[in-house]
């Protein structure tokens, strides 16, 4: 952590609220990322950041650079605000498919060597259950149960989702002459 941000938090959990502008624009852009990629809504996002960097500084007092990077943490909020957003209204993502279902798609997430760029093109391009699940246990790290919980589905929803995202991506990318790296 560079010492300008580790010098923000210091003040701000020793209640200089001024200390904040430094978190808030450093880091307004990684939020916005967060907020487009999980596909809130252009007349929503600025109010969808605006709660997420509120329950940042309200949470600050419990972050611990000792237990991780503050931007993971950062992450964590966004994601867990963003989440409770689309609770309100009542989204749903997924239609309820059996364990099975889902292990018989479950092919591999061997994702080493590929065109960057390409890949989030095409995760851009999948229907949003098959986006937020790839995008919550692939780039964010959330384990199935996890993403269970957040999204109030079941872990075998998660993994089907998982496995058609990945069953979707693979053809995509066939056609982008990346596949072999995947």
């Amino acid at each position: 952590m560079n010492k300008t941000l580790q010098h923000s938090i210091q003040q701000c959990k020793a209640g200089n609220r001024k200390a904040f502008k430094v978190i808030y624009e450093g880091f307004t852009n990684y939020v916005y990322t967060i907020c487009l990629r999980y596909e809130i809504p252009e007349p929503d996002r600025k109010d969808v950041m605006q709660e997420i960097f509120a329950e940042v500084y309200l949470s600050l007092k419990k972050y611990d650079e000792e237990k991780g990077e503050f931007r993971h943490w950062l992450r964590g909020i966004a994601v867990h605000v963003i989440f409770a957003y689309w609770k309100k209204r009542k989204r749903k993502y997924f239609p309820t498919l059996e364990l099975k279902e889902a292990e018989d798609l479950i092919e591999t997430d061997d994702t080493n060597a590929f065109d960057q760029e390409e890949l989030k093109r095409n995760i851009d391009q999948l229907p949003s259950g098959y986006k937020i699940v790839i995008n919550l246990f692939m780039i964010d790290g959330y384990s199935h149960k996890e993403i269970a919980a957040m999204l109030q589905i079941r872990e075998s929803t998660s993994r089907s989702q998982l496995a058609r995202a990945i069953r979707q991506l693979k053809s995509r990318l066939q056609k982008c002459k990346i596949y072999e790296a995947i």
